[in-house]
C-alpha cells in the first residue's frame, strides 16, 4: 500500500509492502538516472530484495513507461530517448511497485568555436532552461 501525508500543500508518500515469507519480494528500487540524450540508450538495474534485505535475483521485472512517445523501455530494462521532456519509469516484480524514476531527454551538442565546459536544454516545470557547467565559457564567437 501507498501511505501519503499532505502538511501545507506539500505531500510525501511511502510504499509499504507486508511480506510474511523470506522468498517473497518486499521491496524493488531502481537505480537513478536523470538524463539521457535523444536516441541514446541506458539499461535501468532493479534491485529485488526480500523482507530481511537480502537481494532476490532471478526475478522476473515488468518495466513501465508513463510517456512511451519521450521514454521508451525495452523487457531488459534499457531504456531509449524517443523526443525532449520527461516520462517516469517503474519496475514491478511480483505485484511489488518500485520508486518512480524520472528521465527527462535531454538536448546535447557542441559548440562549433570552441568552448569549455557543459551546457544543456531541459524542460523543468513546463519551461525549457539553458543549464550551464560553473567553468562554461565560449569564445567571443561563439554560435
Amino acid at each position: 500500500t501507498t501511505i501519503k501525508a499532505t502538511y501545507n500543500n506539500i505531500e510525501a508518500s511511502a510504499l509499504l509492502t507486508v511480506v510474511a515469507n523470506n522468498n517473497q519480494v518486499a521491496t524493488v528500487t531502481l537505480e537513478t538516472i536523470k538524463e539521457v540524450k535523444l536516441n541514446e540508450n541506458v539499461t535501468l538495474q532493479a534491485v529485488v530484495k526480500n523482507n530481511l534485505g537480502q537481494v532476490l535475483t532471478g526475478k522476473t521485472i515488468i518495466w513501465e513507461s508513463d510517456n512511451t512517445n519521450l521514454v521508451s523501455i525495452s523487457a531488459t530494462g534499457e531504456i531509449t530517448g524517443l523526443g525532449y521532456g520527461t516520462a517516469n519509469i517503474k519496475a514491478t516484480v511480483e505485484g511489488i511497485q518500485s520508486n518512480v524514476s524520472m528521465i527527462q531527454v535531454i538536448r546535447s551538442g557542441n559548440f562549433a568555436n570552441g568552448g569549455v565546459g557543459t551546457a544543456k536544454l531541459k524542460i523543468e516545470n513546463g519551461v525549457l532552461k539553458l543549464q550551464t557547467s560553473s567553468n562554461f565559457s565560449v569564445s567571443n564567437n561563439a554560435p
